[in-house]
């Protein structure tokens, strides 16, 4: 049999990307936290907005927007 060697490598650049990859999903859905931070009645709906439009730009600051006001 031989020695596959599987062992779980989190070296420098893993940590990179990993760190990267979580402060990327934060602003990404920071219109939905701030949403639910400020307890909207319409969280639901951004989020799901925030979800499927989030990726555009315009999309983004509509959904920020959108979960500022109140």
């Amino acid at each position: 049999v031989k020695n596959l060697n599987l062992r779980c490598d989190i070296g420098g650049e893993n940590m990179v990307e990993f760190i990267f990859l979580i402060v990327g999903l934060t602003i990404y859905f920071m219109p939905t936290i701030v949403a639910k931070n400020n307890n909207h009645k319409n969280t639901r709906a951004i989020s799901i907005a925030n979800l499927l439009f989030g990726w555009t730009i315009l999309g983004w600051a509509i959904c920020l927007i959108w979960a500022e006001c109140k």
